[in-house]
């Protein structure tokens, strides 16, 4: 089905055991944010979290910002359900590095991921945040960025329950996609 992930499989085992050989820390970083990544995508955040817990260390203790925002983005995912009061400080932390260094993917799937745990358009601070991530890949011609994240979107939408304005947005991207 579209966007199914699926089960863990071969491959995932044979990423893992290949990534945790790594010496070079910014490869086993990513590696780790990816497979974390996976997780949360198959909504299993509680194997999400030690992949991104080790992401968010080896992002540290480098010091680069750029890993940093995909550590804090993958931690912040895997602790969603868990602790959406740090989650939610994460992806925060996540959007402004993310702004620093002109990651928009992260800023504007980060802000995707602090809607689906309770903010929405009724939190200008969130919404200014959101319209600013669509209008960078819009103004980058970035057509693929800004549809991705107006599905983001959609999805918030739908995950608090906001069901027509959702259609409503849906129907947009349709017709002008």
């Amino acid at each position: 089905s579209r966007g199914a992930i699926g089960p863990p499989s071969e491959d995932l085992e044979e990423f893992l055991s290949a990534t945790s050989t790594l010496a070079d820390p910014f490869l086993r970083a990513s590696a780790s944010g990816m497979v974390a990544g996976w997780y949360f995508a198959n909504n299993e955040p509680d194997e999400a979290l030690p992949h991104a817990e080790q992401a968010m260390e080896l992002a540290t203790a480098l010091g680069n910002p750029s890993l940093a925002t995909m550590a804090r983005f993958s931690l912040g995912g895997a602790l969603m359900v868990r602790d959406p009061q740090r989650a939610r400080q994460l992806l925060l932390e996540s959007v402004e590095l993310g702004r620093q260094v002109g990651n928009d993917f992260f800023v504007g799937m980060a802000l995707g991921r602090i809607a689906r745990i309770g903010a929405d358009a009724s939190d200008p601070v969130w919404a200014r945040q959101f319209r600013d991530a669509i209008d960078t890949a819009v103004n980058h011609d970035d057509r693929r960025n800004a549809v991705v994240l107006l599905d983001v979107h959609l999805q918030a939408l739908l995950t608090t329950g906001r069901d027509e304005p959702a259609a409503l947005l849906f129907g947009y991207v349709q017709q002008h996609a």
